[in-house]
């Protein structure tokens, strides 16, 4: 298996979740945004959330935007974290930047898929339209299958409703 690294930036409250699958439970959705978590674990799994080389590659993964039940267009207290998110990508000059959505299980896994491309899709214009090149933005759409809470409360259910951003460091 590759070695990844794995620094997690926390730029709101939610659960985050590392490369290894283990949610880290903070304050509520609506508490103020948290400091950038310096720490970093060695990871035995490859979560391989794009085609990846077959090199051993530093990533950090940014945390999620949240979107509204059913919705793709970016809420507008997503604006401070994407700023954040944007500056992070120009800071670090990654080689490339996933970004990808889930959604949570309502609806068919055929919808969610298109919903979920589109929620990517627009984190991605946004991340453009704040100066990030095209060209390291690769966009995709998971339907409901990564979720990162149960989907059995409403609560759960948000946090799954979520684009991930993950910068790959050479």
């Amino acid at each position: 298996m590759k070695n990844y690294i794995y620094i997690l930036f926390s730029l709101s409250s939610a659960y985050l979740l590392s490369g290894c699958g283990t949610a880290m439970p903070v304050s509520d959705l609506n508490a103020q945004p948290m400091q950038p978590l310096l720490s970093a674990t060695n990871c035995q799994c490859d979560p391989a959330p794009m085609q990846m080389a077959s090199m051993s590659t530093e990533t950090f993964n940014l945390e999620a935007i949240y979107f509204d039940t059913d919705k793709a267009n970016l809420r507008s207290s997503a604006n401070n974290k994407l700023d954040k998110i944007a500056a992070a990508i120009k800071n670090n000059q990654p080689y490339r930047v996933a970004v990808e959505g889930n959604a949570d299980i309502r609806g068919s896994t055929q919808y969610n898929q298109g919903l979920s491309e589109r929620r990517a899709s627009s984190v991605r214009r946004a991340l453009i339209q704040r100066g990030v090149a095209a060209d390291l933005l690769k966009s995709k759409g998971y339907s409901d299958t990564k979720p990162v809470a149960s989907n059995a409360s409403e609560r759960g259910m948000q946090l799954n409703r979520r684009v991930d951003v993950t910068l790959y460091m050479k």
